[in-house]
């Protein structure tokens, strides 16, 4: 619910994941893929324990700073 036109935590939490997960499938994932071709899945991985520290990242800001989403 806005109120204020700030948004809460969780809302904040999910507009990141769901934000990362659309740009890391569609677009630099297809390009990590064409490059490393047989060693793809070594980027997979990488990449996604990459994006799991952005989002742990963005949570553990947005707990530091309550109220400034």
């Amino acid at each position: 619910m806005i109120e204020k036109g700030r948004i809460s935590n969780t809302q904040a939490a999910m507009l990141a994941i769901t934000s990362l997960t659309i740009i890391g499938h569609l677009i630099l994932l297809t390009v990590v893929f064409a490059q490393s071709r047989q060693d793809g899945w070594i980027a997979a991985i990488v990449g996604t324990i990459l994006g799991l520290i952005g989002i742990i990242s963005l949570v553990k800001l947005s707990q530091a700073f309550p109220g400034l989403t």
